[in-house]
Order: C-alpha cells, then structure tokens, then sequence
C-alpha cells in the first residue's frame, strides 16, 4: 500500500481507539496487525486488529511502571533520551523526518526488529494531530517496504505502543503525561523463541542492530 492508503488506516486506528474508550469499563485498547503465517496471522486477507480489554496487559503494565520508576529516577522520559541517544549514534536509524525516527533499537529481542518513534513527546496515539498521522504514514510505509524488500517479504507484525485509558488512578498514573511516550514497534519473523529464550527471557540475536539498520537503508522505501 501507498503512503495514502496506510494514512487511512491510521486515522481509522485514531478514531476507534477514541470511540471505544468512551466505555469507562475498557482500560486498554490493543492496536496490532499480525502478517503472514509465521506472525500468528489465520486469515488470508490483509487486516489489523484493534482488541479493547478490562484489564491493562502485563506487558504493557510492565512497560508503563519502567517509565514511571526512570521518570522518578531521572526526570526525564526516557524514550526521549533514547531517541536523543539514537539520533547522538546515528548507526541505528533507518529513516529520520521532521516528526518521526525509525530506528533498529540498542538490545532487541528479535533480529530487523525496529522502533518508530515521535519526536514530539505524546504519551497516547490518538493525540496525534494530523500533521503527525501525515508522516507517520510514510515512514511507516516507506520502512515495511524497506523489510520487505531486504528480508524476501517475511511475515511481521507490529503493535501501537499507546497510554491506556487515562481514568484517574490516585498514585500511580498521574505522571503518565510525562514518562510514557507512545511509538510502534515493528518484528520481523525470522527465526523462533526456544527453550533457550523462554526459559531464560535471553534473547539470542544474529544480526547487530547496527548492520539491520544499514541493510535497511539501503534497500530503498520510496512511496
């Protein structure tokens, strides 16, 4: 798809996330797509999923008080001061616009895992302006079409990384402004978790995040 048509998704994405968290009983809302066999997907056609849920998700919980405990810790968010880092090095990042970073993160779990990250900082997805979903759609589009290019079009996915939804919980999220800051994060499916890694939370990784984002570079995303 063209950088047009995934700006439709996006703004599709915004719209339901705001909809479904009119329903104070929701306390997330899970934006993700899942491509090809290999990424978990059973349907055929193209598609992404939008999962509203009672609950917040352990591993989004535990993403949220790490941000909260650095914040408390530094004072300062600390997806911004690894995008600074990121921008300081420069061997990780794929693609840089006037709003987004793509970057191959430092420590990833999987090998071409990348991160697309706002400049801006936002704690929630859907408070992007349009200015933002604009570029977001083709840098998005422009870094699938890298993957798929350099990697023979593998099966993927990606997930929103988003504030939940933001009911006043006394002590504990009112920094949620502040220490999260919303991004996707995009996996290729290369190679699966084994005993090793679900056993030890080790992930074994055999492409440096410096030579995936050069590879990366190269294979071309115009869209």
């Amino acid at each position: 798809m063209g950088a047009g048509q995934v700006k439709n998704i996006l703004e599709i994405y915004k719209h339901r996330v705001i909809e479904i968290q009119k329903d104070a009983r929701i306390r997330y809302v899970l934006v993700c797509k899942n491509s090809g066999s290999a990424a978990g997907s059973g349907i055929t056609h193209q598609h992404s999923e939008i999962i509203a849920t009672p609950v917040i998700p352990l591993r989004m919980k535990a993403e949220l008080d790490g941000a909260k405990s650095y914040y408390a810790y530094k004072e300062r968010c600390i997806y911004c001061d690894i995008l600074e880092e990121e921008l300081r090095v420069g061997s990780r990042v794929i693609i840089e616009t006037e709003r987004f970073v793509a970057f191959c993160p430092y420590a990833p779990k999987f090998p071409f895992e990348f991160w697309i990250v706002p400049k801006e900082h936002r704690c929630a997805f859907e408070d992007a302006g349009l200015d933002e979903i604009d570029d977001l759609s083709h840098v998005l589009a422009s870094a699938i079409k890298r993957m798929r290019t350099a990697l023979n079009n593998p099966s993927y996915n990606y997930v929103v990384h988003t504030a939940p939804n933001r009911i006043p919980r006394r002590d504990h999220w009112h920094t949620l402004g502040d220490d999260f800051h919303w991004h996707i994060e995009v996996v290729p499916r290369l190679q699966r978790a084994a005993g090793f890694e679900w056993g030890s939370g080790f992930y074994v990784v055999p492409t440096s995040p410096e030579d995936a984002a050069e590879f990366l570079r190269r294979s071309g995303g115009d869209v």
